[in-house]
C-alpha cells in the first residue's frame, strides 16, 4: 500500500484502509475500487491523502496501533460526547457518553499493552474529523509513552480518560475560529486559549471524582518555563509522580498529554498550515523540548518514534542513488533513523525494477516527500 495525494487519486485505484466518518460509521471499506463519486466524496471531506493498494508496495502494511473495531467504537463515543456538549445539553446523555467511553478506554489500553508501536506512518486523516482523530491518536501516543514509563493498567486507563477529553473545551470555540485559514489574529488566539479552562469546567461538572484525568484538560497547554496557559504552571523537565510534582507544577499525565498532543498536531494537515514531514516533526519536538515540553518525556517518545516510518515516501539525498525515489518498507526499532527503503524510480522519475536498500548497512541521507513535492518527484 502507499499514500497518494487526493489530486493524484484516479478511478480504478483500490482503497487500502477503511474510511470512517466523524460518528465512527464506515463510509468506504478497505478493498473498495474508487470511482469518481468516491474520490469527490473523499476530497469534499478534506482528505489530503488516500491510502491505496499498489502492486509495487502491496506488501507494505500501515499497521494501526488500534484495531478497526476499537477505533470505530472509540470514534463513535468521542463524537457523541463532543457533539453532545452544549449549553443546553442533556446531562444524562453526557454522563451516558462518558460511561460508554470507559469500555473503549479499556480496549484501547489492552491493545497498547499487547504491543502497539509507531513504526508505521499514520494515514488518512480528514479535515472534518480532525478533532476526533486528534483526540484518539494523541491518546494512543500518550499511552505508548506511559507504557515506557512503567504505568500500570489503571494508570494507563486514567491517562486515556484524560487525553480523550483534553480538548472538550474546544466545543466552546466558534467554528469560524477553528476553521480559520491562515494565522489566527490576537483575538482569535485569546478565544482558543480559553479551551483548557472551559473543558475543565465541563468535566468537573460531569466527572467530579476524576481529579487527575480532568486536570489533563486544564494543564495540557502549560509549559516547562511557566509561559503556558491558563495557569502559568511550571515543571522540572524530569519524570515526577503526581504526588511529587509539588504546588504550582504540571502533573505528569498532563505533561505526557502535552508531548503527545504536539506530536500529533505537527503531523496533521490543518486549515492554516500544511502537515510537517516526519523528520521535521522530530526536529520540532527536539526544539520544543526543555522550555515548552518536558525534555525527559520527549526523549521517551523519540526513543520509539522513527524518523522515516513505514510507508513514508522518500528521496535519497546522497550517494550513488542521489535523487532516486522510494518508500520505506521496514524500520528496525533499534535503528529508527536508518530504515529499509524500496527504490521505485530514478532521479528523472522513471520506473525501475524495485530495489531495496538497507540504510543500516548502506548509509545515505533521506528526505521525505511532502504533498507539495509529489507532482515533481513523480514516484512511479
Amino acid at each position: 500500500m502507499r499514500q497518494i495525494p487526493i489530486d493524484h487519486v484516479r478511478p480504478g485505484m483500490v482503497l487500502g484502509r477503511t474510511v470512517l466518518n466523524n460518528r465512527g460509521d464506515i463510509l468506504l471499506r478497505a478493498g473498495t475500487e474508487l470511482n469518481d463519486r468516491y474520490v469527490e466524496m473523499l476530497r469534499a471531506r478534506g482528505y489530503p491523502i488516500v491510502l491505496v493498494i499498489d502492486p509495487a508496495t502491496d506488501d507494505i502494511v500501515f499497521a494501526d496501533v488500534l484495531s478497526e473495531r476499537v477505533r470505530a467504537t472509540v470514534t463513535t463515543e468521542v463524537c457523541r460526547l463532543y457533539g453532545g456538549i452544549s449549553e443546553t445539553a442533556d446531562e444524562a446523555s453526557i454522563e451516558d457518553s462518558l460511561g460508554r467511553m470507559r469500555q473503549g478506554i479499556v480496549d484501547m489500553v489492552d491493545e497498547v499493552i499487547e504491543g502497539g508501536s509507531l513504526i508505521a506512518l499514520q494515514a488518512m486523516r480528514a479535515r472534518d474529523t480532525y478533532f476526533f482523530e486528534h483526540a484518539i491518536d494523541g491518546t494512543v501516543v500518550a499511552l505508548l509513552i506511559a507504557r515506557r514509563l512503567g504505568y500500570d493498567r489503571p494508570a494507563l486507563q486514567r491517562l486515556a480518560a484524560g487525553c480523550l477529553t483534553r480538548d472538550i473545551g474546544m466545543t466552546r470555540v466558534p467554528r469560524a475560529v477553528l476553521d480559520h485559514p491562515g494565522p489566527l489574529s490576537p483575538d482569535q488566539w485569546r478565544t482558543v486559549r480559553t479551551h483548557p479552562a472551559a473543558g475543565f469546567a465541563i468535566l468537573r461538572k460531569f466527572r467530579e471524582s476524576a481529579v487527575v484525568a480532568n486536570a489533563v484538560a486544564l494543564q495540557h497547554h502549560e509549559r516547562q518555563d511557566g509561559l503556558g496557559y491558563p495557569q502559568g504552571l511550571r515543571s522540572t523537565n524530569r519524570i515526577a509522580t503526581h504526588a511529587a510534582a509539588g504546588a504550582g507544577n504540571i502533573i505528569l499525565d498532563a505533561e505526557i498529554a502535552a508531548v503527545a498532543d504536539v506530536h500529533d498536531a505537527l503531523g496533521a494537515e490543518r486549515s492554516h498550515r500544511a502537515a510537517l514531514s516526519p523528520e521535521r516533526v522530530v526536529i520540532e519536538l527536539q526544539r520544543l523540548a526543555g522550555n515548552h515540553l518536558n525534555r525527559s518525556i520527549v526523549g521517551q517518545l523519540l526513543a520509539i518514534l522513527p524518523v522515516f516510518p513505514v510507508g513514508c515516501e522518500v528521496t535519497i539525498r546522497s550517494g550513488a542513488r542521489r535523487g532516486f525515489h522510494g518508500i520505506v518498507v521496514a524500520v528496525d526499532p533499534n535503528e529508527l533513523a536508518h530504515p529499509i527503503v524500496r527504490v521505485l524510480s530514478d532521479r528523472d522519475g522513471n520506473r525501475i525494477e524495485p530495489l531495496e536498500i538497507d540504510l543500516r548497512e548502506e548509509r545515505a541521507v533521506l528526505a521525505s516527500v511532502t504533498l507539495a513535492d509529489f507532482a515533481t518527484t513523480r514516484i512511479a
